[in-house]
């Protein structure tokens, strides 16, 4: 799931940066890397978001988009040298890992679909997915 256009995906970082950060690689390589990192970074806030809202997020906002940014401009220094990522991105890492925690926990509502929850007559739960597909789950 692409949350960024190719031109949000491309204002991530500086354009020196940016070509720093993949490997030197031309256009087409570049976008193709930015494409693999955002898929990354989105299965990163899938995993916070997956039983709180419809996924994926169907009009996502800057609120939301920032995220995205944010997760992939680490992972973009983490895979390019794990072990010299700047402080700066480190913290900003930490406090957008903080941000998805709140959210998960629902001390911060995103502007989405929220899953709606409700109970069967059978004793067992079930989840109501936005297109309103019911499944049936078994908690213990």
């Amino acid at each position: 799931m692409q949350y960024l256009s190719q031109e949000e995906l491309n204002s991530i970082l500086t354009e020196r940066d940016l070509f720093d950060l993949t490997d030197n690689k031309d256009a087409t390589e570049q976008a193709a890397l930015l494409l693999a990192v955002n898929e990354d970074a989105v299965g990163l806030i899938h995993g916070y978001l997956r039983g709180r809202y419809v996924l994926p997020v169907a009009s996502p906002d800057l609120f939301f988009k920032g995220i995205v940014k944010d997760v992939m401009k680490y992972m973009l220094y983490k895979r390019r040298d794990a072990l010299n990522v700047p402080d700066t991105l480190l913290k900003l890492h930490a406090q957008t890992l903080a941000l998805l925690k709140d959210i998960q926990r629902g001390v911060i509502v995103l502007d989405a679909d929220k899953v709606e929850t409700t109970s069967g007559n059978n004793g067992g739960n079930q989840i109501l997915f936005g297109d309103r597909t019911t499944f049936k789950t078994n908690i213990f």
